[in-house]
C-alpha cells in the first residue's frame, strides 16, 4: 500500500494492522453468532458468498481507486507545470503591469486636472489624442514577447511624462496669468477710487 499510494511505510503497516484487526473482530462475531460450523449452515453459506462478493468488490474498488489515483497524480503534475509556467510569466510581466498602471493613472490624473480648463484642453488636444492613439494601437501587445512589452511600457511612460510636464507647465502659466489679472484688477480699482 505504501509503494502504490505514496504512504510512508510505517503508516501503511499501521493502516493494514487496523484493517486486519477489524476484520478479525467481525470474523469472531460471526463465529459467536453462527457457531464454529457456520459454513455448513444456510446462513453461513450466504455469509461466505456475501463475503466473497464483498472482497471482490473491495479488490475492484482498490484497482479502480489506484487507476484513478494515478490519473489524478498525472493531472496534478500537468496542472502544477501550468501553474509554474504561468507564475513565471506573471513574475516577468508584473513590473510591466505595475509601470503601465502607474503611467495610465498619471495620464487620467492629468486629464482630470484639465477637465474644467477649456483653454488648456485646446492647447494639448493633439498630444492627448496622440497618446490615446498610441495606447489603442499597442493595447494588443503580447505579454510573452518581452522586447515588445518593454518597448510599449517605456514608450507609454515617456509619452505620458511629456504630457504631464506640458499640463503642469500650462497650469502653472495659466495660474500666473490669472494672478496677474487679479493683481491688475486690484490696482486698477485703487486708482479709480
Amino acid at each position: 500500500m505504501n509503494k502504490i499510494k505514496g504512504i510512508p511505510y510505517v503508516s501503511g503497516k499501521t493502516i493494514w494492522y487496523q484493517f486486519n484487526r477489524k476484520a478479525n473482530v467481525y470474523k469472531k462475531r460471526n463465529e459467536v453468532i453462527l457457531g464454529e460450523n457456520r459454513e455448513s449452515s444456510n446462513n453461513g453459506k450466504k455469509l461466505k458468498n456475501s463475503k466473497s462478493k464483498d472482497l471482490d468488490k473491495f479488490n475492484s474498488i482498490i484497482h479502480l481507486d489506484l487507476s484513478n489515483y494515478n490519473l489524478l497524480i498525472q493531472k496534478f503534475k500537468n496542472i502544477s507545470t501550468i501553474v509554474i509556467s504561468r507564475s513565471m510569466e506573471n513574475k516577468t510581466n508584473y513590473p510591466f503591469a505595475i509601470s503601465l498602471g502607474d503611467t495610465f493613472r498619471t495620464f487620467n490624473d492629468c486629464c482630470e486636472k484639465i477637465k474644467s480648463k477649456l483653454k488648456i484642453i485646446k492647447l494639448i488636444a493633439k498630444q492627448k489624442l496622440d497618446i490615446q492613439e498610441f495606447i489603442t494601437k499597442n493595447v494588443q501587445t503580447i505579454w510573452s514577447n518581452f522586447p515588445e512589452s518593454d518597448k510599449f511600457t517605456k514608450d507609454s511612460y515617456e509619452e505620458v511624462s511629456s504630457f504631464e510636464e506640458t499640463v503642469g507647465d500650462l497650469l502653472s502659466k495659466i495660474s500666473q496669468i490669472e494672478s496677474l489679472f487679479k493683481f491688475k484688477n486690484l490696482h486698477s480699482e485703487k486708482f479709480n477710487k
